[in-house]
């Protein structure tokens, strides 16, 4: 008799038994890879080291030449350089440009400073300098950017003057310009603007140029209340537009916060308009 010996297993199956590869798949190839890795990054950051020491070593790229540009008419340059030498010194890529700028900044009549480096030995200085648009108060001027910045010996009586409250100079800054443009077309200057306690708005005039033959006058006190300014000075505008300046001669302060019209006060008590005298019938708005 012959025995069979059959092995055991599902008809057509390839049996149970399985072949493990040992070292072989994604993980271990990349746990292969690491230590090339580190090694690699290892050289990478000792030849970044020993380039970053010899670029910022104090020695390496010394600054040779500072370069000041800009039109400067108030601020020395002399003055400025030697605030600003001192700071610029040392390695190119040392040096710290917002420090060099606050420096500069803080002079009087410099307004923005701006500093680069420039290959290999330079650090330009670039300087825009204060621009007044306005006297604020008795003291302080006000720039194109709306900011109350010190002078100290500044004179400019060509300046319109302004007056407020603390940080209210760029709303009267604004204020001025508008009024103005509403003035000028009937040749009258607005030469000052002021903003008292109980936001009660006051302005001072001139005539840009008197019309021939007539005297003209100094300036004028208008008080402009607190609401509807355009229409008052409007209405103020198209009066004095219709009477010859020189009636306008003895005037002191015209009061505007009338609903219909305004009230003049006269210089030692004279009244050159007689009956074609600009007065109200009712008391004034008070607003």
């Amino acid at each position: 008799m012959t025995n069979l010996c059959k092995i055991a297993g599902e008809p057509g199956s390839r049996g149970t038994a399985a072949t493990a590869a040992v070292g072989k798949g994604p993980g271990a190839a990349a746990a292969r890879r690491w230590p090339g890795l580190l090694a690699a990054s290892l050289l990478v950051a000792a030849a970044l080291g020993v380039l970053l020491d010899r670029v910022f070593r104090p020695d390496a790229f010394p600054v040779e030449d500072l370069r000041i540009v800009g039109k400067l008419d108030r601020v020395d340059p002399g003055v400025l350089e030697r605030v600003i030498q001192p700071l610029a010194r040392g390695n190119l890529f040392a040096v710290d440009l917002r420090r060099l700028e606050a420096a500069a900044e803080s002079l009087p009549w410099v307004y923005r400073a701006t500093v680069r480096r420039q290959w290999p030995r330079t650090v330009v200085l670039r300087v825009e300098e204060q621009r007044p648009l306005a006297r604020w108060g008795a003291q302080g001027w006000i720039n194109g950017a709306g900011e109350v910045v010190a002078l100290p010996g500044h004179v400019d009586d060509t300046l319109p003057v302004l007056a407020g409250p603390d940080s209210t100079q760029a709303q009267l800054l604004d204020r001025f310009r508008r009024w103005r443009a509403l003035l000028e077309p009937q040749g009258l200057r607005l030469t000052a603007l002021t903003l008292d306690s109980r936001r009660v708005w006051q302005a001072r005039i001139e005539p840009a140029q008197a019309a021939p033959g007539q005297p003209g006058f100094g300036e004028l006190r208008l008080v402009l209340g607190r609401q509807g300014i355009e229409a008052r000075l409007e209405r103020f505008a198209r009066v004095y537009a219709g009477m010859q300046s020189g009636n306008w001669a003895q005037a002191e302060e015209i009061d505007l916060r009338y609903p219909n019209g305004f009230s003049v006060r006269w210089r030692d008590g004279a009244d050159p308009l007689g009956p074609a005298r600009a007065a109200a019938t009712t008391d004034p708005a008070k607003a």
